[in-house]
Parts: C-alpha cells; sequence; structure tokens
C-alpha cells in the first residue's frame, strides 16, 4: 500500500515538473521566432522546429528553417524588416543565432545565416546595429552590408551573386575556416610559441588550433555532395598536406626544446672540474637547439600563407608561397642537421680523452650554431615575399627575386659546412679532425656574414630604401671569399670522403642465340648415268 501510494505521488510530482518545464518552455521556443512566412503560392514545404509541415500565412519561423519550393514561390519578413523572397525550385535554410560579446563589442552579436543549396533568391535588408548577414553558397561565403540582391546556386554548382545596393566581403567555400587559420598564424608568431608548444591549456595552443582545423578540413572531405567535391579536389590535396606538415615542425620544435633543456641542465650542473670546452660545448648545443625552434616557427609562416592563398585561390600568391614554402622547407631541415651535429659534438667531449678531442668537440659544436643561425636568417630573408605579395609591391618582389640565386647557394654551402663538421666529429686522425673542424667553423663565419648582408638588403628593399639597389649588386657580384670558401669545403670533402667503390655490372650471362634447326637441303634423286662402255657380261 505505501509502495502503490508512492508509486502515485512520484507519478504526480513528474506531471507537475513536466508541465512545469512546458510552460517555461512554450515561450522560450516563441521566443526563437525571427522570422514569418508573408506570402507563398504553388509547391512549398517548410521545415519549421526540425518538423516538415505544409506552409500556412504568418506562420512563425525559427533558427534553422528550411523552405523548399517546387513550382512555387515563397516571401518571408524578418522581424527586423529584411525580407527573403524564395524563387521555384529553390532549397534555402535560415538561421538566426547570437554569439558572444567580441572583443571590439560590448554587446552580443547577432548572426544571420542564409544557407542557399539550390535555386535563387532576393534577400533585401538595411543596416541594424549587431546584427551581421552570411550568405552561404556552394562555392563562397558573403558577408553583407546594407545590401540587396540575387544570390543563387545552380545544379553545377556555379555561386551567382548580383547586387542592386550595397556591398560585401566575399570568400571562397573555405571562408569559415580564414578565421581559424589567421588564429593559428598568430599562435604560431606568438612570443610564447616555445611555452605553447607543450601547454594544451593556452587559447593559443597551435596544436589545438591545428586539430580544430583538421576536423574541419575532414568534414569537408566527407561532405558526399559531388559538386563539392569536384570543386574542393584540388585546394584539398595542397592545405591537407600543409597542415599536417605544421604539426610535424610543431614536433620537431618540441623534441629539439627537450634537446635544449638537455644541455642547459649539463651547463647549470657544471663544476669546476668540468672541462671548459665540455660546457661550450653543452652552450653550442643549446643555442642550435633553440634556433630549430625558432626556425620552425618562421618556417611555418611560409605553410600557413600557402594554406591562406590556396583559399582565396589567388594563383601568383599560390606560386609565390610554394617557392617559400620549399626554401624554408629545405632550411629547416639543415637546420635540424646542425641540431644533430651538435649532439654529436656533445658525445665526442663526453668521451674525450685529451684536449685535442675536447677542442675539436666544442668547435664542432660552434660550427653548428652558427650555420643554424644563418639559415635561420634565409628563411626569414625568403618570408619577406610573402610580406611584400601582401603589401602589393610588386618591385620589391622583383628585387629580392634577383638574390634567390644567392639563398639557393647560401643553403648549398651550409650543407656543405654541416657535412665537414660530421667528417671532424668521424676523423681518426685526432690532428687532422682538429684542422677540419676549424675549417669547416672559418666557412661558417663567413657564410653568416654573407646571411647578414643578405638580410640588410631585404630590409632596404622593404622600407623601399634608396641603397637598396647596390646592396643587391654587391651580393650578386658573388664575393671571391664566397668561391673560396666552396672550393675549400669540396676540397676537404673529395679527399676525405672515401669514395664508394664502383662494383662492375655482371656480364649478362651468354646464352647462345637461336639457331635455326638444320634441315638438309632438297636435291634431284641421285640418277646414274647412262655408260656406253658398259659390255654386256659374258654369257
Amino acid at each position: 500500500m505505501q509502495k502503490s501510494l508512492k508509486r502515485i505521488v512520484n507519478m504526480r510530482l513528474s506531471w507537475m515538473v513536466l508541465c512545469f518545464c512546458l510552460l517555461i518552455l512554450k515561450p522560450a521556443i516563441a521566443d526563437t521566432s525571427f522570422a514569418t512566412l508573408k506570402s507563398f503560392s504553388g509547391e512549398v514545404m517548410i521545415k519549421n522546429a526540425e518538423m516538415w509541415t505544409k506552409p500556412t500565412l504568418d506562420m512563425p519561423l525559427y533558427s534553422g528553417a528550411k523552405l523548399v519550393t517546387k513550382n512555387g514561390t515563397a516571401l518571408v519578413l524578418f522581424q527586423d524588416g529584411a525580407t527573403l523572397q524564395v524563387d521555384p525550385f529553390s532549397s534555402i535554410r535560415a538561421i538566426d543565432q547570437i554569439e558572444d560579446a567580441k572583443a571590439n563589442s560590448p554587446e552580443p552579436v547577432k548572426i544571420r545565416s542564409i544557407r542557399i543549396l539550390l535555386g535563387r533568391t532576393k534577400y533585401e535588408e538595411q543596416p541594424v546595429p549587431g546584427r551581421q548577414t552570411i550568405i552561404e553558397l556552394p562555392t563562397a561565403v558573403a558577408a553583407l552590408r546594407g545590401t540587396a540582391g540575387w544570390f543563387g546556386a545552380d545544379p553545377n554548382t556555379d555561386s551567382r551573386i548580383i547586387l542592386t545596393e550595397g556591398n560585401m566581403d566575399t570568400t571562397g567555400v573555405f571562408g569559415n575556416l580564414m578565421p581559424k587559420i589567421l588564429n593559428l598564424a598568430m599562435a604560431l608568431s606568438s612570443p610564447t610559441f616555445a611555452a605553447s608548444l607543450n601547454s594544451a591549456g593556452q587559447a593559443n595552443n597551435p596544436l589545438s588550433n591545428i586539430q580544430e582545423i583538421q576536423a574541419e578540413l575532414k568534414t569537408l572531405v566527407a561532405n558526399p555532395d559531388p559538386r563539392i567535391q569536384k570543386m574542393i579536389k584540388q585546394t584539398m590535396a595542397v592545405i591537407l598536406p600543409a597542415i599536417e606538415g605544421i604539426e610535424k615542425k610543431l614536433e620537431t620544435a618540441k623534441a629539439s626544446e627537450a634537446e635544449k633543456a638537455l644541455s642547459d641542465k649539463a651547463v647549470a650542473a657544471a663544476t669546476s672540474d668540468t672541462k671548459a670546452q665540455v660546457t661550450q660545448t653543452h652552450k653550442m648545443a643549446s643555442q642550435a637547439s633553440q634556433v630549430l625552434v625558432d626556425t620552425v616557427q618562421e618556417s611555418t609562416k611560409s605553410d600557413i600563407f600557402l594554406v591562406l592563398e590556396t583559399m582565396k585561390g589567388n594563383t601568383s600568391g599560390i606560386a609565390i608561397a610554394q617557392r617559400i614554402k620549399e626554401t624554408n622547407d629545405q632550411a629547416l631541415s639543415l637546420a635540424e642537421k646542425a641540431v644533430k651535429t651538435a649532439v654529436s659534438a656533445i658525445a665526442m667531449a663526453t668521451a674525450a680523452t685529451d684536449e685535442t678531442q675536447l677542442n675539436t668537440a666544442a668547435t664542432i659544436a660552434k660550427t653548428a650554431a652558427q650555420t643554424s643561425r644563418t639559415v635561420q636568417e634565409v628563411t626569414k630573408t625568403t618570408n619577406a615575399n610573402g610580406a611584400l605579395l601582401i603589401a602589393g609591391n610588386t618591385d620589391g618582389l622583383a628585387k629580392i627575386d634577383r638574390l634567390s640565386a644567392a639563398t639557393e647557394k647560401s643553403l648549398a654551402t651550409a650543407e656543405k659546412i654541416l657535412q665537414v663538421a660530421q667528417i671532424a666529429v668521424l676523423q681518426t686522425d685526432q690532428k687532422l679532425g682538429l684542422e677540419t673542424a676549424q675549417k669547416a667553423e672559418t666557412a661558417a663565419e663567413t657564410l653568416q656574414g654573407e646571411a647578414i648582408k643578405k638580410s640588410e638588403a631585404v630590409q632596404a628593399i622593404m622600407n623601399k630604401s634608396p641603397n637598396a639597389e647596390q646592396l643587391i649588386n654587391i651580393i650578386q657580384s658573388t664575393p671571391e671569399s664566397s668561391d673560396q670558401t666552396d672550393k675549400m669545403l669540396d676540397s676537404i670533402i673529395k679527399d676525405l670522403v672515401p669514395e664508394k667503390e664502383e662494383i662492375p655490372e655482371e656480364p649478362e650471362a651468354y646464352t647462345q642465340p637461336d639457331a635455326e634447326p638444320y634441315t638438309q637441303p632438297d636435291a634431284e634423286p641421285y640418277t646414274q648415268p647412262y655408260d656406253d662402255t658398259r659390255t654386256a657380261s659374258p654369257t
């Protein structure tokens, strides 16, 4: 009896709670209505509050409402006076939502999104404070400002926009990704870049930004609409590898931070008994590791630039960004080799048994640090191309292009320097190893000086300085010392790197050529000639 009474009480309480919720929710649902169906004709279907219904005059429309017309039309009147006229054979989705207050706006911003899936519509509005309207087409996104016009999409995915008044900012289908890509770019350029690599809680954490962008890209890739797939296929072929490449570069930076921490720890733990060369080797290795982190930061700028130019469909920008990326990727690879060389020097210093080996290790580590700084300068000067392109400075772009040959040569020389440094590490003749390391160090100093000159020339170009032309000419003349450095490095590599023995190719096994089977030539049948001299045998 008590259980039955308790069950009845619980049921009544449940009904009371449900009724209370319905009373609360009913006005809330009504409040989400942002427009009404002012008029319609012919075949029209409305999906309202996630349910398909037949249209009625003055029907309230809620956020997310979808209007589909066959041989019919519809006119929507928004609460702020804007109108949406839907043509026959169209599919339109309208969404109103409130976004959080922006940093530059104390009040919440209302976003109105009108997604045109198929057909054509005419939209008219007047500017309203705190409201932003976005027209989403299959191949474009348009942000409107006090605009009236026709917007449409045909079955071939062509987006058509005809404005009758006002203006708008239009981007491609990736327009919704633009803010996230730019946010990633800001995070990668942040002064707290290194800290953000390992701090998942930071708002500008590059790794979390990349994951969000990747999720958006995967959504686009998974879109079953063949029209969308056809349109984005080539673009995605550039964007996805670039985003994945950034992620790998950030992992490289994290690994380099770990190497730097080990070297810094060794320096901090040094005592009066620690050899000065060992401490110096660790310091140089720490510098090389830090420069690699900085080079990653510079290198990712070109990746972001390539992504943005590809999303915008800027053909000339894509070509320039691609060249910048290729150069910066090569420079980053050399910065990684520099860190590996410095780590080899640490191992050498740790196992050294005499002063010569200690000096060799310290010299190699210094060479690695100098070379890494040089390739970092290359990424900075190369990225200037992107800045000039954005600024529309075509004259500056042409001038920097004249330095491209010198940049390529710098990277080639840097690779040789690191190769010679590794030769010094592996050299069994201690005296020869030290001499080789010292020559690599001299070459690194020369190369770094040339990199500084190029940086000065690029800065002069960007500042439109009158002496920019003079600086370019000096670099293009190729100083004699640069050629001598290359010759010296080539000579060391040739003399100290054992040539690979060329293994002669094995002759092909002899096979007797196939011969036609022997056949005796056809001969006339033999007949003995008649002999008149024969005599008959005696009888």
